[in-house]
């Protein structure tokens, strides 16, 4: 399958298989599907290599959700027990720091997809 931008990564993360001819409409349903929540704060220093990660190589799109200025997005965070950033939400599902990237900044790459792919 060749690479064919924003398609071939929805193709890859989600395991469709080749999905050239599908109506754009059915693609889109497909991108939106796999919105994610991104909990951060203003001053993250690890957040830019996650969002990076998911806008430019997966070309997934996220709510940011900054809990340092909006209150609702801080109430948020402590209802589902998220104490450090970066987080992702997709649903009732939370992926936490500790699954997403080790102390370096290495993003768990196999670990994000999972759960995008799966939850």
């Amino acid at each position: 399958m060749a690479d064919d931008g924003p398609l071939h990564h929805v193709q890859r993360v989600l395991g469709h298989g080749d999905l050239s001819g599908t109506e754009p409409e059915t693609i889109e349903k497909i991108r939106q599907e796999i919105m994610l929540e991104l909990f951060t704060t203003s001053t993250c220093v690890r957040c830019p290599v996650l969002i990076e990660y998911l806008h430019e190589e997966l070309h997934i799109k996220t709510i940011k959700r900054v809990i340092d200025t909006d209150p609702e997005a801080e109430t948020d965070a402590l209802m589902l027990n998220i104490r450090a950033v970066p987080a992702l939400r997709k649903g009732d599902d939370v992926l936490m720091l500790k699954d997403i990237m080790d102390k370096d900044h290495k993003l768990f790459k196999k670990k994000i997809l999972e759960f995008i792919k799966h939850h």
